[in-house]
């Protein structure tokens, strides 16, 4: 009922409608897609520039895959590319990390790692208090735990090192 037969032809611009679908859903302006049927399945899906244009929009798809939190298969730059060109135009915290180990000395450097090691360890230490008694970690925990190792931070002194270190 819903193809309009015109001389025993389906109506063309009734198929384009139907031929935006994702797997063989037919998709139909005002109606919902029909769940799928088959099992879920763990696979790489390779699909072809410019597939996403070709998902149908209407409201009721579009709230389907809402529902079915896919809707980020609607969004056009969603892909490894726009993912990869964003991870080179910013460097991550390792590289920023490095990059500022290798504008220090190398005192600067031993000191800095090993104060990052000595934060580590505490940290470490501190969460598994958290996990051993099965609570869950909040924000202000983090922040706890942070003000309470700025306070307990050692002045630094500048002074030469001893003799005995030349």
């Amino acid at each position: 009922e819903d193809d309009k037969a015109v001389d025993g032809k389906v109506d063309d611009d009734k198929k384009k409608d139907d031929s935006s679908a994702v797997d063989g859903e037919k998709s139909k302006d005002g109606e919902e897609p029909e769940e799928s049927k088959a099992e879920a399945v763990s696979e790489t899906l390779f699909l072809p520039e410019g597939w996403r244009s070709c998902i149908c929009r209407c409201e009721k798809c579009v709230k389907y895959f809402k529902s079915n939190k896919i809707e980020f298969l609607l969004d056009e730059k969603d892909t490894v590319h726009h993912y990869e060109s964003q991870g080179k135009k910013r460097a991550g915290q390792f590289e920023q990390g490095m990059e500022a180990l290798s504008q220090m000395d190398r005192v600067q450097q031993v000191e800095a790692i090993s104060m990052y090691n000595n934060m580590k360890t505490d940290l470490m230490g501190y969460l598994a208090s958290f996990a051993r008694e099965g609570k869950v970690v909040k924000e202000e925990d983090i922040r706890k735990f942070f003000s309470d190792m700025k306070s307990a931070k050692r002045p630094r002194l500048d002074l030469p090192p001893p003799d005995s270190c030349k």
